[in-house]
């Protein structure tokens, strides 16, 4: 993990811009990844990024939890996003259909298991999907879930659990 107060601080000191490519590197997919839970669509994930990063690098205090503040920062820009452009929009997909369709969510940079693993993402539920993300892409702990979701450590592990034996059978059944 990252010194990432360590790094704020270079970057403010000194506009230190290897530093924030530690922070970039660190957390681009992870803030794509929300971008795409909230969304349901890729090709946003940039502009959430974007957004992002701006807001890390103009940030001038302590973070306590980098992960939690970062997954915050990445939720409500893609909420504000949605706001803004996509909720009159009337070809809005939602993401059950981009499950469907893991062609439509390529990227360059992306891998090919890591397109499959999160298009499987749409077959679980908005909670589900939610827990998943915070523990694989932003390895928190149940009982750090369960605090941010305001739901208890059991139902976290037990939610958690079912949604990767619901991605297993989606991994068989679909043979990516």
């Amino acid at each position: 993990m990252l010194k990432f107060n360590i790094i704020l601080e270079k970057i403010r000191a000194s506009n230190d811009e290897a530093a924030f490519r530690e922070i970039y590197d660190e957390y681009a997919k992870k803030i794509k990844a929300v971008a795409f839970h909230v969304l349901g669509r890729w090709d946003f994930g940039d502009d959430i990024l974007q957004e992002v990063l701006i807001r890390i690098w103009n940030h001038d205090k302590y973070v306590k939890n980098p992960s939690g503040w970062i997954y915050k920062l990445a939720a409500n820009a893609a909420h504000d996003f949605y706001r803004k452009n996509l909720k009159d929009e009337k070809n809005f997909v939602p993401l059950e259909s981009v499950a469907e369709n893991a062609d439509a969510i390529k990227t360059e940079s992306d891998t090919y298991s890591e397109i499959m693993f999160e298009s499987m993402l749409g077959e679980l539920g908005k909670i589900d999907r939610e827990i998943v993300i915070r523990k694989v892409y932003f390895s928190y702990t149940y009982e750090e879930i369960a605090v941010e979701m305001k739901i208890s450590r059991t139902v976290v592990y037990e939610r958690f659990q079912k949604a990767l034996e619901t991605l297993r059978a989606t991994y068989q059944k679909n043979k990516f």
